[in-house]
């Protein structure tokens, strides 16, 4: 117990947990025969002057009881009650009354912290705020934490907690323990803009962001996002004048007017890595914009979930106006609430999601943030989109009858197929335009020199970085920038340009870039620490040093690596070994944070370790399917099945999501799943089988399927019915 009231003959402790000690004696855990015996002591503690009547009493601990039940129960408890303290006075019922310890001194540390906290407050300094604030031993009773009767103590401790760290300034604590509190938030981000230390106000408002979201399912206010834009001040991707590609540009600007129309299209910008897709992305956008077009846009990750370039955009739209959810009705909101908790509270839906449910809802929250006009949506790297999304994308571009304009950045090589499929089908359609971007000529290239050149550059100098850049936008602004003394390094690679800027950084700080580039594409401020294996000192110094060297910017409230090449070149810098370690150490690291299942799978994957990412692919595989992301569940599944061919809960989601997609082997996989999850579960996918084998036109083979089969669930009934 606490030094502190030790002149009391019973001294409570409240807050943080539940003690007693008598006459300086402590009561042990073990000496209560109930728990409404400790209740009934708690409540009673808590009273003014630590006494109730019996009806309060009762109504507190027994509320669905009749009154004399109620009275039984309470002179039960009082009992036992006295036995645990060792007193016959510890709890008295005389008069209608119950009191405790009624003929002793009795005292509470919750008692001492709210006569200590109500001097302060109303003194007002900070210095005993502070030291009140530390009085406080923890949430009242946490062992009670849903008995109703605990709820406005409970609260009004918590709320005098708050304030007296708040009066004191220990925004710290604070967002400890209140971790929606935005005007602490604030107060921390601005301490760490006066430090100097941008890194880590950015990793404040990003903890801000993330509680806010999951708790309130809301945004930053305005007065937050004005700090935070002057934390990452500078810090994006610093672009030069737009530069050539004015035949592709004036093809895209054509197309925009076309759409306008009303005229279904979709343009797609295809090209390898560093020759200017985004670029040229950003330039019609900005012309669309300029020419009166509503215009969002997003960049796919390696890090999203199903649907993931879709919930960003929703997020963005919704940032935007919070009434276009109104506008796009409760059914539709309720879907996009799948996606995100921004477009929460909504209805819960009423049967299972589907693609076109998506696809409808989607395209309606469009058109309202539009709001008569034309709409371009600019989804960048394409190719790392996950396969619901490039469905979606395909539908948008290939709907009839509103001027909608979808934008389809992707590298060639690496992308899937249904992506340049998809995009193959709507060429051949007259629906989509596709601009594949080549090497810039020479012209164009000593252009860009000039404009991305941190200093002017002799016409030797100019001619030099032409020569070696081969036309690459990117390659040809990173030799601007590392050409030195007059002349450009000799660097004939990507590579080679690149590391150029990692020339100045410790090995130390390097070896750490590279544990993030081989983590993703995609970094959350909160996580860098961890990925990177540093302190949090020691991260906060990793992104002040990498984004002044240029290699990470920020992106919104994460940070991302300044291009593909600059991450592929610290990936290649990791001999194949180190590789398979540093996956294997992330995924580990991931498990602890909120990253998505199917980006912690694939690095126990690349780590060389599939048996740990099997639990990991269930996950992801089972959250595409609640999405309808039937597609992408197969593809999650894959390599579950590979290394666990008989691996029941596996065979039975593929089955849902072949069913589900209306594909013929449905019947087969649920067969398999059957033969190798005994009873009774066999049945309900005996009779899944059958219904599936039915709408394939198969009502013979059903028959002789069900022979036999006795389904107990809902699902399984209904389909054998």
């Amino acid at each position: 117990m606490g030094s502190e009231a030790q002149d009391s003959d019973v001294r409570f402790e409240l807050l943080g947990r539940f003690r007693v000690a008598v006459t300086g004696d402590e009561v042990a855990a073990d000496a209560w025969p109930g728990r409404r015996a400790a209740e009934l002591v708690q409540l009673l503690a808590l009273a003014d002057g630590h006494r109730l009547t019996r009806d309060q009493v009762v109504e507190a601990l027994w509320p669905r009881l009749e009154a004399a039940a109620g009275a039984a129960n309470l002179r039960k408890a009082a009992h036992h009650a006295r036995q645990a303290l060792a007193s016959p006075d510890a709890v008295v019922l005389r008069g209608g009354q119950v009191a405790l310890f009624p003929s002793r001194s009795v005292e509470t540390d919750a008692g001492r912290f709210e006569a200590r906290s109500d001097a302060a407050l109303a003194g007002g300094d900070a210095a005993a705020c502070a030291a009140a604030a530390s009085a406080y031993g923890g949430d009242l009773l946490p062992e009670a934490l849903y008995e109703e009767w605990t709820q406005a103590p409970r609260g009004r401790l918590r709320s005098r907690h708050v304030e007296l760290l708040r009066r004191s300034g220990q925004w710290d604590r604070l967002v400890e323990v209140e971790p929606t509190d935005e005007p602490a938030y604030r107060e921390l981000m601005r301490r760490e803009l006066e430090a100097g230390s941008r890194p880590d106000a950015i990793r404040w408002y990003g903890r801000l962001r993330t509680a806010l979201r999951r708790e309130l399912g809301i945004l930053p206010s305005e007065e937050t996002e004005a700090i935070y834009d002057e934390c990452v001040a500078g810090l994006g991707i610093t672009e030069p004048a737009f530069v050539g590609r004015q035949l592709e540009l004036a093809r895209a600007t054509a197309l925009l007017r076309t759409a306008q129309s009303g005229k279904p299209s979709a343009l797609v910008v295809r090209g390898p890595a560093g020759i200017g897709k985004s670029a040229l992305c950003r330039e019609v956008a900005r012309v669309a914009q300029a020419e009166g077009w509503t215009v969002v846009a997003v960049a796919a990750t390696e890090a999203g979930g199903p649907y993931g370039p879709i919930a960003s955009v929703v997020e963005q739209l919704v940032a935007r106006d919070r009434g276009l959810l109104d506008a796009v009705g409760s059914r539709r909101r309720s879907v996009l609430a799948e996606l995100t908790s921004l477009a929460a509270p909504a209805p819960p839906l009423e049967s299972p999601l589907t693609r076109h449910q998506m696809i409808g809802a989607f395209r309606s929250l469009l058109l309202a943030a539009g709001d008569g006009a034309a709409v371009v949506l600019v989804a960048d790297d394409a190719h790392l989109a996950d396969e619901a999304t490039i469905d979606l994308l395909h539908h948008l571009g290939s709907a009839s009858g509103t001027p909608l304009l979808a934008v389809l950045s992707f590298r060639p090589e690496p992308a899937p197929g249904l992506l340049t499929q998809g995009v193959s089908r709507l060429t051949r359609s007259g629906k989509a335009v596709e601009i594949d971007l080549g090497p810039l000529d020479r012209k164009d290239a000593a252009a860009l020199v000039v404009a991305g050149a941190p200093t002017p550059r002799t016409a030797e100098v100019v001619d030099r970085i032409v020569d070696l850049a081969q036309g690459n936008p990117f390659l040809t602004l990173e030799l601007a920038h590392s050409a030195v003394a007059g002349v450009p390094a000799l660097v004939p690679t990507a590579r080679d340009a690149i590391a150029s800027r990692f020339v100045d950084l410790g090995e130390g700080t390097v070896a750490m870039l590279r544990r993030l580039a081989l983590a993703g594409d995609d970094l959350d401020p909160g996580s860098v620490g961890a990925l990177a294996g540093a302190s949090e000192a020691e991260a906060s110094a990793l992104l002040d040093t990498a984004l002044h060297a240029g290699v990470l910017v920020v992106s919104g409230a994460h940070y991302r690596f300044r291009h593909v090449l600059v991450r592929q070149a610290l990936v290649e810098q990791l001999p194949p070994h180190q590789r398979l370690a540093v996956h294997r150490d992330t995924a580990r690291r991931l498990a602890g944070t909120d990253a998505s299942p199917e980006l912690i799978a694939r690095h126990w994957l690349d780590g060389g370790r599939p048996e740990e990412a099997v639990a990991w692919l269930l996950a992801a595989a089972r959250q595409a399917l609640r999405l309808g992301a039937f597609a992408d569940a197969l593809v999650h599944l894959r390599p579950v099945l590979e290394h666990e061919p008989d691996l029941g809960e596996a065979l039975c989601l593929r089955a849902e999501a072949l069913d589900a997609v209306g594909d013929s082997g449905a019947p087969a996989a649920y067969a398999a799943a059957a033969r190798v999850v005994g009873e009774p579960a066999t049945h309900e996918l005996r009779a899944k089988q059958a219904l599936a084998q039915i709408k394939l036109g198969d009502p013979t083979g059903a028959l002789q399927v069900l022979h036999g089969v006795e389904p107990t669930t809902v699902d399984g009934r209904l389909a054998h019915a």
